[in-house]
């Protein structure tokens, strides 16, 4: 759950522990000794772990919504329940399985090299 990497010394592993945490707040350092290793060691901290998946929730319900109303339903409803539960109502829908389709549907990112001159 973390990264470790070694230093020869630790004059090296303090001074990448200083650079490091000064240029990053999700991250939690430690230091560990052993023999002739210098470790340090990052972890994502516990609240930039809540942060991440409260935004990914949030990026989830925001998908379900555009694809609901692609299937034309006057009132879609789609709500947060819990920690990680998105709950989907739609009032009126006849065709169960074209929900199942539309809302399951992976989406497709495409990427273009442009040649600006």
């Amino acid at each position: 759950r973390g990264i470790l990497i070694d230093f020869k010394t630790s004059r090296d592993r303090d001074a990448a522990l200083t650079l490091l945490s000064s240029n990053t707040s999700e991250l939690k350092f430690s230091t560990s000794d052993t023999g002739n290793s210098f470790a340090l060691i990052a972890a994502i901290s516990k609240d930039a772990q809540k942060g991440i998946k409260q935004h990914a929730l949030k990026k989830n319900i925001s998908t379900l919504r555009n694809r609901a109303n692609e299937l034309g339903v006057s009132e879609p409803i789609v709500h947060k329940q819990g920690e990680n539960r998105i709950v989907v109502e739609l009032p009126g829908v006849q065709d169960p399985d074209r929900v199942r389709e539309i809302l399951g549907s992976t989406a497709t990112l495409e990427f273009r090299l442009v040649h600006e001159r």
